[in-house]
Parts: structure tokens; sequence; C-alpha cells
């Protein structure tokens, strides 16, 4: 579960969601009702929310009334290799949605998203998802991310400085 930064508009326009400490319970409600006991959710910082919001204590909170052990807060940690490994993603509208469909991860989306389409993201709802759903379809997550690419998205970071794009465009 990729959190979002707490003031982003994903959480105040983009979703029913008051606040990221609701979209938190709201899930591990669920994950505790309807995923099989084998199974831990792990919450991942955004990047861009260090040093602003902790969820911590909340989330261990969380963990102890469900024995503890079952819920992990991470921060710094590979994205790619935490997708490879996982069940399942749920997030909000998070760009770690996109990365989800291509490592081939069923996705859950809680809130408006451009890839929250049949046959790419689970269109089921949050109980059902921990036992139903399924991987995206290859074909239909590649016509996606080409789609992307040829109409809305350009190559970079914000971050990046100009002299470091190669090519005609900058950023």
């Amino acid at each position: 579960v990729p959190l979002q930064v707490h003031s982003d508009t994903q959480i105040t326009k983009c979703s029913n969601f008051k606040s990221i400490e609701q979209f938190i319970k709201r899930v591990v409600n669920s994950f505790e009702k309807h995923a099989p006991q084998d199974t831990k959710l792990v919450f991942k910082v955004h990047p861009m929310d260090r040093g602003y919001k902790d969820y911590m204590d909340l989330i261990a909170g969380l963990d102890h009334r469900l024995g503890g052990g079952r819920i992990l807060y991470v921060d710094r940690v590979h994205l790619p290799t935490l997708l490879s490994h996982s069940r399942g993603l749920v997030n909000i509208n998070s760009s770690v949605g996109i990365s989800g469909l291509v490592h081939h991860v069923p996705v859950l989306t809680l809130g408006t998203a451009v890839y929250d389409l049949k046959d790419l993201s689970y269109q089921g709802g949050l109980d059902a998802f921990w036992t139903q759903a399924q991987k995206p379809k290859g074909g239909r997550v590649r016509d996606f991310i080409n789609l992307l690419l040829q109409t809305s998205q350009g190559r970079g970071t914000l971050s990046q400085r100009c002299f470091d794009v190669p090519g005609r465009c900058r950023i």
C-alpha cells in the first residue's frame, strides 16, 4: 500500500477519503476481516512526505489489534523488489499503481485513476480484492503504457536539471 503525500490532491479532490489516516484504517479493517491469515500488509511511506507525517504509531496500534506481525510500515525500500514479491497493491491513485501494473501485480484503486480500467486494475471492491484479485492482462498493460507514452507522458522527472535530459525536449 503506497501512501500518498498527506496534502496531495489525490486525497483532497480525487478520493472519498478525508485523510491518509482514514485510508489506512479502511484498508486495515478490510485486510483484518477478509485477507488470508498468512498474508502481511505493507505500507510504504511516500518519499515526499518524510518529515511531515509519521504513521508509525497508528500502524503499530492497528498491527497490535491484529495480534502483531501482520502489518509493516517501511520507508526506504527498493520498490521494484517490493512489487515483485507482492500479491497485490492497494492505492488511492498513485504512479506506484502503474508500476504495479508493469510488474503484473493485481492493482486496486480506491480513488480516481486513469488506469482504473477493466482487465487492467481490479474492478471488485476492497473486501474481495484480498482473495479474488487477478493479475492484469499483459497485453492490456502494454497497450495502456504505450498509450500513456504516446499521448501524455514525457521522460524524466521534475527534479532533473534541464541539461541532464537528452534530446531536444527539456524539463
